[in-house]
């Protein structure tokens, strides 16, 4: 169930990372999909992983050690069976392909990722997967 407050709280998320630079364990793709998640349902999609890597090796093994392939496969046994990317409605998780990287991202009034040196709002033709979050 979505809190009640949930479209304030994923607008303040976007601002607050507006110009937070990627970084591993901290704001990288896979946190900040599970960070829209927790402002829209007060649920931490990645406390298992949350504090435990600070490089893209440390973030494959914490994902390899729970039994995920990649951040695709977190989604998808997480929050089950992706829809269409067609039509994604606001706080819709997704998987973009950024210049051939799977990246997580979060549907408000366009596609955002997390990008090496802030926010970015991605061509919505980059987006391969959604996920409801009703």
């Amino acid at each position: 169930m979505r809190l009640k407050n949930w479209p304030t709280n994923l607008i303040k998320l976007l601002q607050q990372r507006r110009d937070q630079p990627f970084e591993w364990g901290v704001n990288d793709c896979c946190l900040f999909a599970a960070d829209a998640y927790q402002a829209i349902h007060g649920i931490d999609l990645a406390d298992e992983f949350r504090g435990h890597y600070s490089t893209k090796i440390g973030a494959y093994r914490a994902l390899k050690r729970h039994g995920y392939n990649d951040v695709a496969d977190v989604l998808g046994t997480k929050l089950g069976q992706p829809k269409a990317a067609v039509m994604p409605e606001r706080g819709d998780l997704l998987l973009v392909d950024n210049h051939g990287h799977q990246t997580a991202g979060v549907y408000c009034n366009g596609a955002w990722v997390v990008g090496e040196f802030r926010l970015l709002q991605v061509p919505f033709s980059w987006v391969q997967t959604a996920w409801s979050t009703k």
